[in-house]
Formats: structure tokens, sequence, C-alpha cells
């Protein structure tokens, strides 16, 4: 098997104060390997653009020259380095790998080895650019936050954000969320947080509602027997649709429904974080409806 090859990608961008990075080397896997095993690391049109040129990949020396709409490159590099975020890139072979690429195994290690502290884990699920993950950290101190999500680009923006912040109770996991029983052990969550993510509206993708059964069973290996899901949504389908399964499950039990968190004083801090997604749709005169569970 021939040795891994790599993007030599310049970055000169400070990622914090005291942690910068001058160059930084992304595994490359070759032209014969399909392209999708390079979007997840360095964009879709970062090799699209390749491609369709015909260009040797390993050749690309600056994120300038091949840079996606909303810089995917230069996010991609930065993130690379990150203290504070973990990625696994593979389904068939989930291994968690840290900053440098380094491998880590942090399944029931977290408090331990991440965190440096014995408090609660709380996740949150397709958190997108982490505003939530980042802004439960401020609130609470003496838990721990881990935002979970698909899009490195995406998750930049809460990694960064908690690294100039200074909150060290954050971290961020980029990895598909079925197969997140891969990275906590048994009992390792204490709750979990979904906020706006796809409601998947087509009944055809019922499974990847995050408030499937399939889900739940997912949830069910690594939440604490008395672990508390929070739900924050816009749509009333995806809405009823975890109302029903809540229902129709005995092991679930509904705690709390607030069809209308704003209609009346918020029942709880945290309700107050808005992320981007949560003020487009109260601009666009949406409600925002907030769900509390047990799935046993």
């Amino acid at each position: 098997m021939s040795a891994t090859r790599y993007l030599s990608v310049k970055s000169t961008v400070s990622i914090t104060p005291g942690f910068s990075r001058e160059h930084v080397q992304i595994p490359y896997y070759g032209v014969s390997t399909p392209f999708n095993a390079v979007l997840n690391r360095v964009g879709k049109e970062v090799c699209k653009t390749a491609k369709s040129k015909a260009l040797n990949i390993s050749t690309i020396s600056t994120p300038s020259t091949y840079m996606a709409r909303k810089n995917k490159l230069r996010k991609f590099a930065e993130i690379l380095a990150f203290p504070n975020v973990y990625e696994c890139y593979s389904v068939q072979h989930p291994v968690l790998v840290g900053a440098g690429m380094e491998p880590v195994d942090l399944k029931g290690r977290w408090q331990e080895q991440h965190f440096k502290n014995n408090n609660p884990i709380t996740l949150e699920l397709a958190c997108g650019g982490g505003e939530y993950t980042v802004g439960l950290a401020r609130l609470f101190p003496e838990r721990n936050f881990i935002g979970v999500d698909v899009k490195g680009n995406r998750l930049h923006a809460g990694a960064k954000d908690a690294l100039e912040q200074g909150l060290h109770n954050a971290a961020f996991l980029r990895t598909r969320i079925e197969i997140i029983e891969h990275f906590f052990a048994a009992g390792e969550v204490a709750e979990i947080w979904i906020t706006f993510c796809d409601p998947f509206p087509r009944a055809i993708k019922e499974n990847r509602r995050l408030t499937s059964p399939y889900f739940h069973e997912k949830f069910r290996q690594i939440l604490q027997k008395d672990g508390l899901i929070h739900l924050k949504h816009d749509d009333d389908g995806f809405v009823k649709f975890s109302l029903q399964t809540i229902a129709s499950d005995p092991r679930c039990q509904l705690l709390l429904q607030n069809l209308d968190i704003y209609a009346n004083m918020l029942p709880m801090p945290e309700l107050s974080i808005q992320t981007l997604y949560e003020t487009k749709h109260l601009a666009a005169g949406k409600t925002i409806k907030y769900l509390r569970y047990l799935i046993g």
C-alpha cells in the first residue's frame, strides 16, 4: 500500500491568540480514489474545480486558488488545527482524529481526557454553526457541551468562537449522527439538545428525522437513564411527528410541551439563545416550539 499523500495548504491565518499555524497538511487519498473521499476534507468546490481542470490535486498550494464561495478550504485547514474539534470521516471505520490529525479514543473518556473535569456532558445534535453549543457553554460553566454536525465549514464558526471566548467547556465533533454511539459510552451523555435540525418533511426520509424511533434507539445507547432530550424547532410537521413518536413509545415520557415559547415569559434561560435559523424563522412570523422528554 502506498504512503498517504497530502494536500499542502498554506495558511497564515491566526486561529486564536497564541495558537496559529502556518502550514497545514490534509490527507490526500489519490486521484484513483472516489472524489467523495476528498470532498469531506476540503470541500466540494475545491474538488470540482480540480477535477474539471484535470489538475493534480496534490499541487494545490494556496486556499485562494480554488476557494469555494465561503472560504471552505481555509476553514477546513484551520479546523484541523483547532484543539476543541474532533472528526470522523468514515462510517465504515469510525475512528476519531483530533488536532494535527492524531487518532484519539474518547469513548467513555471525554471528561477525563478532553474536559479535564467530572462535569455532565450535553450534546447539541445537528448544531450547524454552534451558536447553541457556545451559548449553553457560556450560560452553564459547570457543564460540558459538545456540538455535533457533519459540516466542517459550519462547525468552524462555533469552534472558533469558543476558542476566542475561552470556553473550555465547549467542544465539537464533526461526524454523522448515525454513528454517534461509536464515540460515547453508555450513560456518558446527560442531555441532548436538538435545535432547528433538518425536519426531512418527505415521508420516505422519516428515519432521518432526529426524533424518529431509529435515532431514539441510538440515543438510548449513550444517554443516562434519566437523560433529557430538549427539542426546539419551528416546523409544525416535525414537532407533530416528534409528539407522535413520544406518545407511541411507552418508554418515552413527555415532561414539557410549549408550542409558542415567546407567547409568555420563557420557562428557562437557555431558550433565550437564538441561532441564525431561529432569527430567520421569527422574522418570517413562525412560532417556536419546545419539547422536553425522556426516552427511558
